[in-house]
């Protein structure tokens, strides 16, 4: 059986955006702090969602212990988290996020966006607004659908140029990026600027071929892109810097021994920058460090 993997790192006294354990520098709105006021983490968790068998797989990070799984799922098809480690768990087929508090096994709320194929999802860090990918069930164009505060129904945002989106990203500006693939096929990296109406294409002076992940990079204020590549052959993540509509590639990570990393996160370091963790698929899927 193919098993597909997505991944996202919750760590201690860390706020996660798009799966993206980079600290935020500004500050929740007082109405997020209330309604998030519970302890962070004591524990870092790695939380991996298994396509293969529908469970989202909990562990210990760094350590790998095996702790509990999450189940129940149609499709459990992307992670995030927001300010106070709360877990969003993207079901595909069920066209719900499902969330749970940090390390808890049942669920305390679901989200739901019918007639559509949920994605990969991103918290935003100020107000809560939770976004996802969507793709229409039907032959509509797809894009992201956004819940204000993380409450009541979604605000869609499609464009035949996210025709089929997989990940999106919250920056700190509140602006959100979505990559995937247009109806020819190809990929594509589109931008929803805060306060806009309208999702923006983004040119990349670099070639794309398989849409993995997207992050946003706090410690560089940069756009993180997986490439999956082809015929497992492996993955690479591109960084680029984003002005108005074009992206610039500031940096180049191969990510050696892979042949498909089709979702990661990124934890910030003391020393050495940022750590990607990559849920490899495959022949042999498996978590890399």
């Amino acid at each position: 059986m193919l098993r597909l993997l997505s991944i996202i790192v919750l760590v201690a006294l860390v706020a996660g955006c798009a799966s993206n354990a980079v600290p935020n520098s500004r500050p929740a709105s007082p109405a997020v702090q209330k309604l998030n006021a519970k302890p962070a983490l004591i524990y870092p968790l790695l939380y991996v969602a298994d396509l293969g068998t529908n469970e989202v797989l909990v562990y210990t990070y760094p350590q790998g212990t095996y702790k509990f799984a999450l189940s129940g799922f149609g499709s459990a098809n992307g992670l995030c988290t927001d300010y106070s480690g709360n877990v969003y768990v993207s079901d595909a087929h069920n066209g719900e996020i499902d969330e749970y508090e940090s390390g808890a096994t049942k669920r305390m709320r679901v989200l739901k966006d019918p007639g559509y194929y949920l994605g990969g999802c991103s918290v935003e860090p100020i107000y809560g607004d939770v976004a996802v990918a969507i793709q229409a069930t039907n032959s509509d164009p797809g894009g992201v659908a956004i819940f204000r505060h993380g409450r009541g129904k979604p605000e869609n945002f499609t464009s035949p140029t996210t025709y089929f989106p997989k990940d999106c990203a919250y920056d700190a500006n509140r602006n959100l990026f979505v990559d995937g693939t247009g109806i020819n096929g190809n990929f594509v990296l589109a931008e929803l600027p805060h306060k806009k109406r309208t999702l923006q294409a983004i040119t990349l002076d670099q070639n794309i071929v398989a849409a993995g992940g997207v992050q946003w990079d706090g410690a560089h204020s940069r756009v993180v892109v997986d490439d999956q590549g082809v015929g497992y052959q492996g993955s690479t993540v591109y960084e680029f810097a984003i002005k108005s509509s074009t992206g610039t590639k500031k940096g180049t990570t191969p990510l050696g021994g892979s042949t498909d990393v089709i979702g990661f996160t990124l934890v910030s370091s003391t020393s050495s920058g940022s750590q990607l963790i990559g849920a490899n698929d495959g022949s042999t899927p498996s978590v890399m460090f």
